[in-house]
C-alpha cells in the first residue's frame, strides 16, 4: 500500500510540473496580436515580446517568464509567444532581435519594440536572480519619451 501511494505522489509531481503555466489576464497571446498593436499604439506605449516554452518542467523559466511580464506590463503591451511553435507568427524585426547573440542562449528571451514593431528599444535575455531584476529595470530605462504608458488589459 506504501508503494503505491509513494508512485501515486511521483506521478502526481511530474503531471503538474509539466503542466502548462499560465500568464496574467493582461498578457496578449500571438493569435491577439493585431489587437495588442493597436492597443499598444492607442496608448503611446511600447510592446514587450516574451518568448518562452509554454509547457515546461523547468520552474526558473516559469518565473522569469511571470517576472517579466509583471515587470515590463507596468509599461508597457506585452505579448507572449510560445517558443515551441509560434516562431513563425513573429514580426521579422522581433526574430532578429529574439536571434540575437545579446538575447542570449535561453528562455524567456524578452525584447522590447516600438508599437509597429519594426524597432527594438532593449533585449533582455535570461539571468539568475537580482541580475534579471537588474536587467528588466534597465530595459525600462531604454524606452522613449510617450512609450511608458500602458493601462490597456486584454480579455
Amino acid at each position: 500500500m506504501k508503494t503505491i501511494v509513494t508512485v501515486c505522489l511521483c506521478l502526481l509531481i511530474a503531471v503538474a510540473a509539466r503542466a502548462d503555466f499560465q500568464m496574467p489576464e493582461s498578457v496578449y497571446r500571438m493569435d491577439r496580436l493585431e489587437e495588442a498593436k493597436t492597443a499598444a499604439k492607442h496608448n503611446g506605449s511600447a510592446i514587450t515580446i516574451i518568448f518562452t516554452h509554454e509547457k515546461t518542467s523547468c520552474s526558473l523559466c516559469k518565473t522569469a517568464s511571470l517576472k517579466a511580464a509583471a515587470t515590463l506590463g507596468v509599461k508597457t503591451v506585452v505579448v507572449y509567444v510560445n517558443a515551441d511553435n509560434e516562431w513563425r507568427k513573429v514580426p521579422a524585426a522581433a526574430q532578429n532581435a529574439l536571434s540575437s547573440p545579446e538575447a542570449g542562449r535561453f528562455v524567456p528571451k524578452t525584447i522590447i519594440t516600438d508599437s509597429d514593431m519594426t524597432k527594438v528599444f532593449a533585449i533582455v535575455p535570461y539571468a539568475d536572480g537580482d541580475e534579471y531584476d537588474r536587467l528588466l529595470q534597465a530595459a525600462l530605462k531604454k524606452l522613449p519619451d510617450g512609450a511608458e504608458k500602458s493601462d490597456v488589459k486584454s480579455k
